[in-house]
């Protein structure tokens, strides 16, 4: 007897493939599974945390190198109370010889009161570096070792700026203490800037 008009199918060969169902939370067995997953991602944040915190320490370390008063320096002369100074500006090179000294090498500069020439024993007078309110002085002297030319600043904490305090000319001719006694001249002074 014909199926047709009946509404009737032959059954189909395979089974159709079907969407899984998926039980919610059958007798409560559901809600250690979430407790898992939440105890996993907070490992996982504390964990990136941790990484994070290491990768700065490691980033911020001693390998970065310790700001140093050693380089090049370009000195601008700003004013001076008399005459003028050549050049008015100049590279000081600062070359570190040691951890705690220095060399230093400038050109000869020309003061025109005289004129005065100082050419010898360029160096670092004073470095007072444990601070940010950090000193830095360094001079020049003349042939003769009776007059000097003395840039004193303050110098900022990345050790690559300086503020001028003083630029001080000092010199044995005004003084009465001794032929080798060498003093500021008390009427002559300067301004001066410095960068690396």
């Amino acid at each position: 007897m014909p199926l047709t008009g009946h509404g009737l199918r032959p059954p189909p060969l395979r089974r159709r493939v079907g969407r899984p169902q998926l039980k919610r939370d059958p007798l409560g067995g559901g809600s250690a599974f979430h407790e898992t997953v939440r105890d996993m991602t907070h490992r996982l944040r504390l964990f990136g945390l941790c990484l994070l915190v290491a990768l700065y320490a490691a980033c911020s370390g001693s390998t970065n190198p310790v700001p140093t008063i050693a380089g090049t320096w370009h000195v601008v002369v700003l004013s001076v109370d008399s005459g003028t100074l050549t050049p008015s500006r100049f590279n000081l090179v600062i070359t570190a010889a040691s951890d705690s000294t220095f060399t230093v090498a400038m050109p000869a500069i020309v003061w025109s009161r005289g004129p005065v020439r100082y050419d010898t024993l360029a160096h670092i007078t004073s470095f007072q570096g444990d601070s940010p309110d950090s000193t830095l002085s360094f001079e020049e002297w003349c042939t003769s070792l009776k007059c000097a030319l003395t840039f004193h600043a303050n110098m900022n904490q990345a050790r690559d700026t300086l503020t001028s305090i003083a630029l001080l000319f000092s010199d044995t001719s005004n003084i009465y203490v001794g032929p080798d006694h060498v003093v500021p001249i008390p009427w002559m002074a300067g301004r001066f800037i410095a960068y690396k």
